[in-house]
């Protein structure tokens, strides 16, 4: 809103000063429809974007901890649901760091696993460490696991309903630093 009415003030002086010139109708013609857009996308754009966002996170968006996986490639992570149990995401986390470690080292298990991640960039831990694994995820890739939350999102609209997070959306939560919250 600022930015429009300095564009608006900065215009009635060049208006003002040059009035006239021949060219101050269409300046003024494209500052009058730049303002139009800006203010429409601002006021309703942006909202509209934002009310979008939140209502797919409140459909089954999944807040969780975020852990090294421990592959090779060191860009794989596990994530954990936050709503979990401690002990419950014990459990999880060792089932998972035990089905990777299995996997890194046992080339049949290579095999069979295949590319871990042909389906999307996430996979429920359901799929791969049996039901009792409920609440986790191995995520592709992610530029700094071990540190913060992560916030799954599900497909706006997925192909297989019993499977919404495959290709689904990871948003980094920033927290703040221990110094900066005063602890």
């Amino acid at each position: 809103m600022v930015i429009a009415a300095v564009i608006f003030f900065s215009v009635t002086a060049y208006a003002f000063a040059t009035q006239g010139h021949q060219n101050m109708v269409v300046v003024a013609g494209f500052v009058v429809v730049f303002c139009a857009f800006y203010l429409g996308a601002t006021k309703f754009g942006i909202p509209l974007l934002m009310r979008r966002f939140y209502d797919r996170a409140a459909r089954g968006g999944v807040l969780c901890d975020v852990y090294p996986a421990g592959l090779p490639d060191a860009k794989a992570a596990i994530l954990i649901d936050t709503r979990l149990s401690d002990a419950q995401a014990t459990y999880v986390h060792d089932v998972m760091t035990t089905w990777l470690g299995r996997l890194a080292s046992d080339p049949t298990v290579q095999v069979q696993a295949g590319d871990l991640f042909a389906d999307g960039p996430i996979r429920v831990a359901e799929e791969l460490a049996g039901p009792a694994a409920r609440g986790g995820f191995l995520v592709a890739s992610d530029k700094n696991p071990g540190n913060g939350w992560r916030f799954i999102l599900p497909e706006e609209n997925p192909r297989d309903p019993q499977r919404p997070y495959t290709k689904g959306v990871v948003v980094k939560v920033n927290t703040p630093s221990p110094e900066s919250a005063g602890q």
